[in-house]
């Protein structure tokens, strides 16, 4: 059953018509959801107080996030007017998004493959959000204390809990640790011919 699920992965047309298959499905159903859960949060949380979930530690909190993750990007702001700023991310998600899923497309193993559909299935969300509200609807807020955590969204966690599943898998279940060795027949990446 393993070789079956091995051989589904191996780069040929049949295997990357199932791997395409797998990831409009997740993209589907995983960023349908995050979609779907943005759009409640703005229609009922816009211009509202925040909704405490657990006291001192959990609340929604409705924002529209012109930037992106922890504004990383934040100083552009004194470069780019706000439609500069926006297409430029808008151009740099969509490229960072469509990277992902294309190197998915070229990995050899599922415990490789599914991680990375499910960073793409939350950068696909935000960029889609990005388009329809003119930036990504962020609604969960954390905090102990003073202590804020930035305020994310679901499709933020799927890429959180998809980089650190495929970082876990890369450190503790592959021994080739090279990106080039995951796209790499086993043949050539163990030295055979």
């Amino acid at each position: 059953m393993n070789k079956r699920i091995t051989e589904l992965f191996t780069f040929n047309p049949p295997s990357v018509l199932v791997k395409i298959i797998i990831i409009a499905t997740a993209l589907l159903i995983f960023t349908g959801t995050d979609l779907l859960v943005k759009e409640i949060a703005h229609q009922t949380l816009r211009g509202s107080q925040d909704i405490i979930v657990i006291p001192g530690f959990w609340s929604f909190r409705y924002t529209i996030n012109h930037d992106l993750g922890f504004s990383l990007l934040n100083f552009l702001d004194d470069i780019f007017s706000r439609q500069q700023k926006f297409i430029f991310l808008l151009i740099i998600q969509g490229l960072a998004t469509g990277a992902v899923l294309v190197f998915s497309l070229f990995v050899k193993k599922p415990k490789h493959f599914l991680p990375l559909v499910l960073v793409s299935c939350g950068g696909m969300g935000n960029f889609l959000d990005r388009i329809i509200h003119g930036g990504v609807v962020d609604y969960i807020l954390w905090y102990y204390g003073d202590f804020r955590w930035p305020i994310f969204n679901l499709a933020d966690v799927y890429g959180v809990v998809g980089i650190i599943i495929f970082i876990i898998i890369l450190y503790f279940f592959t021994k080739e640790r090279s990106l080039k060795a995951l796209i790499k027949p086993e043949a050539e990446s163990s030295g055979q011919t």
